[in-house]
């Protein structure tokens, strides 16, 4: 109030104003024209004109548009994460069921590879005792095939023995019978041990092993088909079976000396 009063009275005088605005720091005084002093008194005393209103109010609604255009931004984007999220989860849904149905489809596939290889898989069985020769010192021994048929029939022995068949035939079809004769190789000794592997295949090249084993004293016996893997896994490098024995007959060599393992 004491600048307005000041200005009332000096209104056509010279007016120092610089201790009531020290913000006007540029020049010791001013020199305010009669219209500039009426401005200033009706600045003062009058309120907020209409422009200032229209202003104010058009600052409060681009205020509040922003903040309205914001929410609405921000909404549309959780929605669009949301519709991206929910797109992701059916993918994965998918990409899971997809993932089931080939997982069921190789179990299915191993079911029947499986099936097949016990529909068509051979087995020997004994017809008879062995029976032993001239006090011992031969031994004759008959199988009998009761599977499907063999492929590539073969014997070995770790009981010294000399064993002949009685056909050269390397296939037996199922119920065809196979005699097996053994002697000592070099003398008419009578016949303690026997130990006797029998190697076959199928139709589809799977490799069995079937073992004979038993005493003059305590009588033969014989194990059922044992799958040892195919045929082919001689020709492949990487096969565990080719690193492991090298060839088929070090691994029936295992089998004759009792080291075989086929889970090492």
């Amino acid at each position: 109030m004491l600048l307005i009063d000041s200005l009332k009275v000096t209104q056509d005088t010279t007016v120092s104003i610089k201790p009531v605005l020290p913000q006007l720091s540029a020049a010791d005084t001013f020199v305010l024209s009669p219209q500039s002093i009426q401005a200033i008194i009706k600045a003062t005393h009058d309120g907020p004109s209409p422009t200032d209103w229209i202003q104010a109010g058009a600052a409060v609604v681009g205020v509040l548009a922003a903040i309205i255009g914001s929410w609405y931004a921000i909404k549309a984007y959780r929605h669009t994460v949301d519709q991206q999220q929910g797109q992701i989860t059916d993918q994965q849904k998918q990409l899971d069921t997809l993932a089931q149905i080939a997982q069921g489809l190789t179990n299915q596939i191993n079911h029947n590879k499986e099936q097949r290889r016990l529909n068509i898989r051979p087995n020997l069985i004994m017809v008879n005792e062995a029976e032993f020769m001239g006090d011992g010192i031969q031994v004759l021994i008959t199988l009998e095939n009761s599977g499907d048929t063999i492929a590539g029939i073969k014997i070995y022995s770790s009981d010294g023995l000399n064993y002949k068949q009685d056909t050269d035939s390397p296939v037996m079809h199922k119920k065809d019978r196979k005699l097996f004769m053994g002697r000592r190789k070099d003398s008419n000794e009578r016949i303690d041990q026997i130990r006797l592997i029998i190697h076959y295949m199928d139709k589809d090249q799977n490799e069995y092993v079937q073992q004979v084993y038993g005493s003059f004293n305590n009588g033969v016996t014989y194990t059922t088909p044992q799958l040892v893997g195919h045929n082919t896994d001689w020709q492949n490098l990487s096969s565990e079976r080719k690193k492991k024995y090298g060839t088929r007959e070090q691994e029936v060599a295992a089998f004759l000396d009792g080291s075989y393992n086929q889970d090492s």
